[in-house]
């Protein structure tokens, strides 16, 4: 970088008399561009008239941009009734780029006065402390071993760990037992009714409630509800919002109070899921559930129960010949 002179006229300004005195200031920036966290050294020059004692003000030093490390007073001269002083500044650079180096408080005193002025700020490029190595050029960072000859052990990993799965899937298809596999291919023939009326039977005679488990009960008793919406009325109700699950039921065309009903159960199960809002007794919602879906259900989807699901321990529907259900427990799972 080559050597810059700044010339400043500053006004010193004295505490006890309203003279004014003329100071001119000299700053010899480094001698090529300081980089990022690098120690660097510049000089500034105070040049003016009278005889006075110099010292630096740190004390109201801006380090937004630098540090200043350290501060030494090169020389101290007077010819002519002109003084000079010379000091030199160590700092760091904290940004990369052009950054401002601060003003320079500068405190005279002597002849019963107490006199300052300030250097001028300027503008000093700040390099990044490691750079690339250009085109054709050594790079400063090299190996200090020869390259190693490389082993590919992420694919072998992998290739050991997809052998193994491999392996048990052949293990667990092999030892599955034959029963599992025809119940698997049997179809549930129940009517999504029947098989919401069930569901709700065995989640009545289970013992999450008197267990004190109600969240995890009210988690079973609108996923029955749900899942009885999806199989009858081609919803994701699984996925839906309630307020979403609420304006799709409309399109199905069930009657206002069955809506508004539905809303209000399946609100009261989320302040259950997700507020810790806890019921007193759970009768009155399996009741209105059981009601509810009563009445989404045409007659002709209300079929009594199969007797594959009376022996597996699900309830049973009787209906009467004016079409007035009733609900009788005939065997509990244990």
């Amino acid at each position: 970088m080559k050597l810059l002179n700044i010339f400043f006229l500053a006004f010193l300004i004295s505490a006890r008399t309203a003279g004014a005195q003329t100071v001119s200031f000299k700053i010899t920036p480094p001698s090529k561009k300081p980089k990022l966290a690098e120690p660097f050294k510049l000089r500034l020059e105070a040049s003016y008239a009278g005889n006075y004692a110099v010292k630096i003000d740190t004390a109201s030093i801006d380090n937004k941009f630098f540090e200043i490390l350290k501060i030494k007073q090169l020389s101290s001269k007077e010819s002519g009734g002109a003084s000079a002083a010379e000091f030199e500044f160590e700092a760091e650079a904290f940004s990369i780029g052009v950054s401002t180096f601060p003003e320079i408080t500068f405190q005279f005193s002597g002849n019963g006065v107490a006199l300052e002025a300030k250097s001028p700020s300027f503008q000093l490029e700040i390099e990044p402390l490691f750079e690339k190595a250009k085109t054709g050029e050594p790079a400063d960072i090299r190996d200090i071993h020869p390259p190693l000859k490389f082993t590919p052990w992420l694919w072998l990993i992998a290739a050991f760990l997809a052998l193994c799965a491999l392996g048990y899937f052949l293990y667990a298809r092999r030892k599955k037992p034959a029963a599992a596999s025809i119940a698997g291919t049997q179809k549930d023939a129940r009517t999504p009714y029947r098989r919401a009326m069930d569901n709700l039977e065995a989640l009545a005679l289970s013992d999450l409630w008197a267990e004190g488990k109600i969240k995890d009960f009210y988690i079973g008793f609108s996923g029955i509800f749900r899942l009885y919406l999806k199989e009858q009325f081609a919803l994701d109700a699984l996925l839906m919002t309630t307020a979403g699950l609420s304006k799709e039921l409309k399109k199905t065309g069930a009657a206002v109070q069955t809506l508004i009903k539905s809303r209000e159960l399946l609100e009261r199960s989320d302040l259950v899921k997700f507020a810790k809002f806890r019921p007193q007794q759970k009768d009155s919602d399996l009741a209105a559930l059981r009601e509810i879906l009563g009445e989404l259900t045409p007659p002709s989807g209300r079929t009594p129960a199969t007797p594959d699901s009376s022996a597996s321990g699900d309830g049973t529907i009787e209906q009467t010949k004016n079409g007035t259900k009733t609900d009788k427990v005939e065997k509990a799972r244990p």
